[in-house]
């Protein structure tokens, strides 16, 4: 599954699943540019099927200026994309 804009070359973010795979507890974690294309890319992995899918949110954790989004693809790889 894919999620794109008309736009041509717009960046897309593709969710593949693979029935053979098993996925560990790596992170893969995308930059987004700021806030709005956080946004944007959350949005698309959220339509394009996304599980465990958490909105755009303040992760003090990591630290005090960033901002993520996480969710796992369909064979239960952890994936996130953030702004710091």
């Amino acid at each position: 599954m894919y999620a794109a804009s008309d736009a041509g070359d717009t960046p897309f973010l593709s969710v593949i699943e693979d029935p053979a795979h098993r996925p560990d507890v790596s992170r893969l974690a995308f930059r987004a540019s700021g806030a709005a294309q956080l946004g944007r890319a959350a949005e698309a992995a959220r339509q394009a099927g996304a599980r465990d899918f958490e909105a755009p949110a303040p992760c003090p954790e990591y630290t005090p200026s960033c901002d993520a989004a996480f969710f796992s693809d369909p064979s239960g790889n952890l994936l996130e994309i953030c702004h710091r």
